[in-house]
């Protein structure tokens, strides 16, 4: 988003959040909420680091002080997280069991993802009842470090301020 872009938005009182990591889509608040709070956060971080690179931060005694060095160390993490490491998590439901991943190694191309439909039927119930099981441990995983991060991220909201 940049910093210039920033100051004017808050120069004309004008704040849109425009969340990237939604597609055009319905989804639930809960789901909302997690994306505009890290979106929120992405679009400060990212114009701190614009500010820090163009030597745009001002000396000031906030920026020594050992709270705040472990506050933007925590939030350097939490950056590299959300762009980096929870775009990468995979539902076990889509993903083939390794068997059939190294039977298709030899018929897949270089980079194209690993993706199958399991199909509940006779032939398949016992790999549809495993994926289920996995999918719902997954989610509740998932979950469970969403809110973990988001903790984080409120810890440490109160130094987000250039």
């Amino acid at each position: 988003m940049g910093l210039l872009k920033r100051f004017l938005d808050i120069l004309s009182g004008n704040y849109n959040l425009e969340i990237s990591s939604l597609l055009p889509h319905y989804y639930d608040s809960d789901v909302v909420i997690v994306h505009a709070m890290f979106q929120a956060f992405v679009d400060f971080y990212e114009a701190y680091l614009d500010g820090k690179e163009n030597n745009l931060l001002k000396e000031d005694e906030q920026y020594s002080n050992p709270k705040y060095i472990k506050a933007m160390e925590e939030a350097a993490e939490l950056y590299k997280w959300w762009i980096d490491v929870r775009p990468t998590r995979t539902d076990p439901i889509y993903v083939d069991p390794p068997a059939i991943q190294n039977m298709k190694d030899k018929e897949r191309k270089e980079g194209e993802p690993i993706i199958k439909f399991i199909y509940r039927d006779k032939e398949h119930e016992k790999e549809y009842k495993k994926a289920l099981k996995d999918s719902y441990k997954w989610d509740k995983d998932c979950l469970k470090e969403d809110k973990k991060m988001m903790k984080k991220l409120v810890d440490i909201h109160n130094y987000l301020i250039n």
